[in-house]
């Protein structure tokens, strides 16, 4: 029984020994991404006085489509992915609600990473290939929309390291130049 009690917590320990290590298992859908195209989806208020938060939609696509480069990732324009929807793209979504008594924002942020799939008699459905860990949180309506941005580039940041590790080979060991970013001259 002893042995049974200290096997059980070694074998689980063994296997977080790695990502506890930094060196986190490849992933495999990551090692074949062809490419991301970068949508921010608009903010969602989810009931009354929500409005006037500000979240720049625009920048933070910017700032993603920057540290999935720097990472390796190829970033898709919008004109890309069009032409061949098939090519994956990375869905960010903000919910907010205001807290009734405080005033304050409760958001979620969450970050996926979609590939169009063609299943059994051509039925065309969208897979999740990564999925960022959902973040909660409170902010103040003096904090919120930076608030927003900085949780929503942590999961940015999380596709990126993932990318990282499961291909050291395209990873970038410098930062982009503007002609390499998706609009850059």
């Amino acid at each position: 029984m002893f042995i049974r009690a200290l096997f059980v917590p070694l074998v689980l320990l063994a296997g977080l020994a790695e990502i506890l290590a930094g060196q986190e298992p490849p992933d495999k859908a990551l090692t074949q991404l062809r490419g991301v195209n970068v949508l921010i989806e608009p903010l969602v208020a989810i009931g009354p006085s929500n409005s006037g938060l500000g979240f720049d939609s625009l920048g933070l696509k910017l700032a993603a489509e920057q540290r999935l480069a720097e990472a390796g990732v190829r970033v898709l324009s919008d004109s890309q992915w069009h032409a061949d929807p098939s090519l994956p793209f990375l869905d960010v979504v903000a919910r907010v609600q205001r807290d009734s008594v405080t005033g304050d924002f409760i958001y979620c942020v969450n970050a996926v990473v979609y590939q169009g799939v063609v299943a059994d008699h051509d039925v065309r459905l969208l897979a999740a290939i990564w999925e960022s860990r959902v973040r909660f949180g409170r902010a103040s309506v003096a904090t919120a929309a930076e608030t927003l941005r900085a949780t929503a580039l942590l999961a940015i940041d999380a596709l990126a390291r993932e990318y990282r590790a499961s291909n050291p080979q395209r990873s970038r060991a410098v930062a982009p130049q503007q002609a390499d970013l998706p609009g850059g001259g």
